[in-house]
């Protein structure tokens, strides 16, 4: 999460190709599929 007071790391849960979460990853429900970011930017909608 990039914001004016810095950058967080965390998990995005996504359903049916939308955005349902942001939270940590051990907050985070299981998932079917796992897609590993770190590092990267994640943009929804571009």
């Amino acid at each position: 999460i990039v914001s004016p007071s810095g950058i967080a790391s965390a998990g995005i849960g996504v359903d049916k190709g939308k955005i349902v979460a942001i939270a940590s990853e051990e907050a985070l429900p299981s998932a079917d599929k796992t897609i590993d970011a770190k590092g990267r930017y994640v943009i929804p909608l571009l």
